[in-house]
């Protein structure tokens, strides 16, 4: 009767961990499908952007996407911690500290803010800058 229920409770977690292992998979695909239809709505602005992004994967390793619409998107990467150390001793305030961070990590293409650009453009990427350089984490914690 114990052999049973040691076989039973190891078919089980066999069909967690394959079950774990199927949506690892399936998220891995949605992933790759979002980057590339993503790199497809802005490929048609910029035709030189596959080399561009192989560029910048080279130069600086890790690199994002975002974009805002098909007209505005910027390539960027996360910050250093010598960097962020340099850029917090630098700025005088809040709003120079983003945009030391802006200019320092949005790679593609140049950043050009000024009285016209959406309100929201430097704090959008300031937070994706941030999640990217591991000062947010969507991983669960496990209590030990």
């Amino acid at each position: 009767m114990a052999e049973e229920q040691e076989v039973k409770q190891g078919q089980e977690e066999t069909q967690d961990f394959d079950m774990e292992v199927d949506a690892s998979k399936m998220i891995q695909q949605a992933n790759e499908t979002v980057k590339n239809e993503a790199l497809n709505i802005i490929k048609e602005k910029d035709p030189e952007l596959e080399n561009k992004i192989k560029e910048l994967k080279e130069e600086h390793g890790e690199v994002y996407l975002y974009i805002f619409d098909p007209e505005q998107f910027y390539i960027y990467r996360p910050v250093k911690r010598g960097e962020y150390v340099r850029i917090m001793s630098q700025a005088e305030d809040e709003d120079d500290t983003q945009l030391l961070l802006v200019n320092s990590c949005v790679l593609y293409p140049k950043v050009q803010f000024d009285d016209s650009t959406k309100a929201g453009t430097i704090d959008v990427l300031v937070n994706l800058i941030m999640y990217a350089s591991n000062f947010a984490s969507n991983n669960p914690v496990v209590k030990l």
